[in-house]
């Protein structure tokens, strides 16, 4: 391995052979048999993600196929044709990025070129990276050329996006679909680089810098790199947490067990933390997106795949334990959507709210109402319903707390609303609720038929004009709170 610090971990340490590559162990088979035999064929198409192998075994490959001294299809690294391929000045290995050279002219070049023999190779192989960037023109251009190529010429076309190919290129190649590399696969790499490097790095950290490459190995080494550059001494998974910007999976924990618990207030409280701490809210969500997985992963007796300590990794066991599939379907769905939504919105923490909002409902509607809500029902008394005794009913009767708890009645969704909700005021047929949040708003006016049925049947009281002003959460100093807003909404 050269010894340069200043070259980058992924080129310092990419895999000279096929031995050294991590995963794809169909691909690094199938290619070496074929060097090992003498039965390459004229054209290739590897397709996959960016970071998972690709142009590594496009160039293994080349070395193989004209290596002087192969022996069982790998290359030796050390004849003249290996130590010019590794140094990138061998004349017949042919490197061409189709992201800026995609033009009719590079490939005609590319065709008027591909007849001339091989100066010192057996083989002339041509690597085109990106190839799905090529235009129309220069598609067909390269698609005569690999209908009719000379002997000594094989093709090697890479691509992350392989539906922009068009289908006449990509049935006269010989295709291989690269797959994201496991958490493993990864791990066990960087683990070698971390030992080569004398890097401290505790193993819950390796895991979680695995979780966050995303299944490609090249990023996985680019975040090593960075937390080793910028952190002194041993590299915890705390540290990487705030150096590389990343989302804490035990808050998506305590969010979870606040959601499951049917904790509204205290849920969106965490939600508010999150965003006052100027946490990336896109981030949050494609952790909420993960952890999810993890839930249905182990409701499916499989491991979870996240990194957690001893204590979170139970609690998530028994969140998927507590949860029904259909239940995490919907809330996969609901994050999703939120997902697509935060894209093309200013107040990102609306959705962020909503979302919270809409999984409690989710689970409410399965019986699972906030603590307070159960504290507040037990030690309420029955309202009640008699038809006789309701136009006996008065104003001065009506309690906050008589109110709450019949409107809590509507469903459990909506009793999550309520938390943190008052009665600011009733008199001459206005009554005026204060909510916690703004975004309740919404919330209330979907239900506001409900809201006047209760009204009338438990309090006797028709054609109440309702104003809703946002008084924010319960124990918060006025000045702290959110600003007053109001809507009206009035019984026609």
């Amino acid at each position: 391995m050269p010894a340069d610090r200043q070259v980058s971990f992924y080129r310092k340490y990419r895999p000279m052979n096929f031995g050294e590559v991590y995963g794809q162990s169909k691909i690094k088979q199938t290619l070496q048999n074929a060097a090992a035999n003498r039965t390459a064929g004229h054209a290739y198409l590897f397709a996959g993600p960016r970071g998972t192998g690709k142009t590594t075994l496009a160039r293994i490959f080349a070395k193989a196929l004209n290596c002087l001294e192969l022996k069982e299809g790998e290359p030796c690294n050390k004849c003249t044709v290996c130590v010019a391929i590794n140094k990138s000045a061998a004349f017949d290995l042919i490197e061409i990025d189709a992201a800026s050279n995609r033009g009719i002219d590079e490939i005609r070049e590319l065709k008027e070129r591909v007849d001339q023999v091989p100066s010192v190779q057996k083989h002339k192989v041509y690597i085109i990276d990106e190839v799905h960037m090529l235009t129309r023109e220069a598609f067909n251009a390269l698609l005569k050329t690999l209908e009719e190529p000379p002997a000594h010429a094989i093709f090697i076309l890479a691509t992350t996006e392989i539906h922009k190919v068009p289908a006449t290129v990509i049935s006269r190649t010989q295709r291989f679909d690269f797959r994201f590399l496991a958490l493993k696969e990864i791990e066990e790499s960087l683990k070698m680089v971390a030992k080569v490097e004398k890097i401290k790095i505790d193993d819950a950290a390796l895991k979680l810098i695995a979780e966050q490459a995303g299944g490609g190995l090249r990023d996985a080494l680019g975040l090593l790199e960075q937390a080793h550059t910028f952190t002194k001494g041993q590299i915890t998974s705390e540290e990487l947490v705030n150096l590389l910007g990343l989302f804490d999976l035990n808050e998506i924990v305590r969010l979870m067990n606040l959601i499951l618990a049917g904790q509204g207030k205290e849920a969106l409280g965490l939600v508010d933390g999150f965003y006052g701490s100027g946490h990336d809210l896109t981030l949050m969500l494609s952790t909420l997106s993960r952890y999810l997985r993890g839930l249905i992963l182990l409701k499916f007796g499989q491991q979870s795949g996240l990194s957690l300590s001893d204590e979170f990794s139970q609690q998530m066991r028994r969140q998927a334990e507590g949860l029904q599939i259909p239940q995490l379907i919907d809330l996969v769905r609901k994050v999703i959507e939120a997902e697509r939504q935060i894209k093309f919105v200013t107040h990102q923490h609306l959705v962020i709210e909503l979302l919270v909002l809409e999984m409690l409902a989710v689970l409410g509607h399965n019986g699972i109402k906030s603590q307070a809500a159960k504290k507040e029902e037990a030690k309420s008394e029955p309202v009640a319903k008699e038809k006789e005794n309701v136009g006996a009913k008065k104003a001065t009767d009506l309690s906050e707390a008589k109110l709450l708890n019949s409107l809590k009645k509507i469903n459990n969704g909506f009793s999550l609303i309520l938390d943190g909700a008052r009665l600011v005021g009733f008199q001459k047929g206005e009554m005026t609720i204060g909510l916690a949040y703004d975004i309740y708003q919404k919330k209330f006016k979907e239900h506001i038929e409900a809201v006047h049925e209760i009204l009338r049947d438990d309090f006797g009281l028709d054609n109440v004009k309702i104003i809703l002003e946002v008084t924010g959460p319960l124990n918060v100093p006025e000045e702290d709170s959110a600003a007053t807003a109001k809507e009206v909404f009035e019984l026609s």
